[in-house]
């Protein structure tokens, strides 16, 4: 599901190099491409969006998550480039790209590509958005922490607008001070509810592909091996619960087998042979079906796709307390419970309470899908871009020449 990127730039449609006429040009620029819920979000906007007046050159890494489902858009190029290490050589290729391919506004996604994109867009004039997909910072060292929410300060005065993917994120990035009042905007993931629906047939299939007992319990989690997820914290979890209810079957989606078997090699703790990783899926509700509860420990997040896809299907949810998730709080008696991170007996204790109570998520997908529609999140990333795409902004080189202009005009005055 992490594929290796490619440090090469290369054009998916050489003979589609010019600006079409009438559209706009908006730069996609991803540090990600995998399955996960940065680059899932970006994929389904421009897929919501591709019959609007715009048209997307998208750099990210090259791989097997979303880069052939982009390349399936009429409005969409591709360019493959690996944006997660910091070099001059990245800049001087994205200086030569936007050279070769003029581009109308810069959305950035992420914390690499924001930096990019916001050098860029300082350097040439363009107008920039940029998105967290959750603020990755905590796990740094505190002098490190330091730099990088400093940089994080200066880069919000080269970003017309800076948008957060959930209600708490927003509020500890403007506790942060990274960004100036009035320019940080909330536009959460959204979801499609005619896609993400309950189906049995799909959940007996898959339970008897992976041979998974009809009365097992099912747990997934959509997740990474990083320290943001806290997989170990999954995995205690899922221990505990197999002492009551030894048929409990842990999914884990997002995390290879080798990935899984390092984890084990260093004697952490986990019930291995009741644990399944998850092929990568393209098709996530299908993915979904064959759950009966979603689980997250992560440490933080920002705001998590692959939960209210869960909640869309009535799956009832057990989550950490954490940036991100906050935006669920009070909604126990929809099925969704929070847990204070770190906690794995919490976690535990909510699990069981579901198993024996009939709640399973009664409400929650009216609830998400009147909060979180995908068709509404996609009208105000529309009107957004018309708003900055209206808007003129100054280069640094046009910003020097006026600042000269102004010093030869005193001059001349005396």
């Amino acid at each position: 599901m992490f594929p290796e990127e490619s440090s090469q730039i290369r054009i998916a449609d050489p003979e589609n190099n010019s600006r079409s006429e009438g559209l706009k040009t908006i730069l996609q620029i991803n540090g990600r491409s995998d399955l996960s819920g940065g680059p899932i979000a970006m994929l389904r906007l421009l897929q919501g969006i591709n019959n609007e007046p715009f048209q997307h050159i998208v750099v990210c890494p090259n791989g097997d998550g979303i880069v052939e489902d982009l390349k399936k858009l009429i409005n969409v190029q591709t360019e493959s480039l690996e944006l997660r290490q910091i070099s001059l050589s990245t800049i001087i290729k994205l200086y030569r790209l936007l050279q070769d391919k003029p581009v109308d506004l810069i959305h950035s996604h992420g914390k690499a590509a924001g930096l990019y994109g916001r050098f860029l867009g300082r350097w040439l004039g363009i107008p920039v958005l940029h998105q967290f997909h959750g603020l990755h910072y905590r796990h740094y060292l505190p002098g490190l922490r330091g730099t990088y929410l400093k940089i994080e300060q200066i880069m919000s005065g080269w970003s017309e607008k800076i948008i957060c993917v959930s209600e708490s994120e927003c509020a500890e990035a403007e506790s942060l001070r990274l960004f100036s009042p009035g320019k940080g905007l909330v536009i959460p993931n959204g979801v499609d509810g005619n896609k993400f629906q309950k189906n049995a047939e799909q959940r007996e299939s898959l339970r008897e592909q992976w041979e998974i007992p009809k009365n097992a319990w099912v747990l997934l989690s959509i997740t990474r091996a990083s320290v943001q997820k806290d997989l170990e914290m999954t995995l205690a979890v899922h221990q505990l619960l197999r002492q009551e209810h030894p048929k409990c079957v842990l999914v884990l989606a997002g995390v290879k087998p080798e990935e899984f078997q390092r984890i084990v090699r260093k004697n952490i703790k986990c019930d291995s042979s009741h644990v399944i990783c998850a092929p990568p899926e393209h098709c996530m509700e299908r993915l979904i079906n064959v759950a009966d509860c979603y689980l997250s420990t992560s440490r933080w997040e920002g705001f998590s796709l692959g939960l209210i896809e869960a909640l869309a299907m009535n799956l009832p949810a057990v989550i950490s307390r954490v940036t991100g998730n906050l935006d669920f709080i009070g909604l126990e008696s929809e099925g969704v419970f929070l847990v204070p991170q770190g906690n794995a007996q919490g976690y535990v204790t909510k699990i069981k309470h579901l198993m024996d109570a009939d709640i399973r998520g009664r409400n929650a997908r009216s609830l998400v899908l009147e909060r979180y529609s995908q068709k509404r999140i996609h009208s105000q990333f529309k009107e957004l871009y018309r708003q900055l795409l209206e808007t003129p902004t100054p280069s640094l080189e046009m910003e020097e020449n006026s600042e000269k202009s102004i010093k030869l005009n005193r001059v001349a005055a005396l």
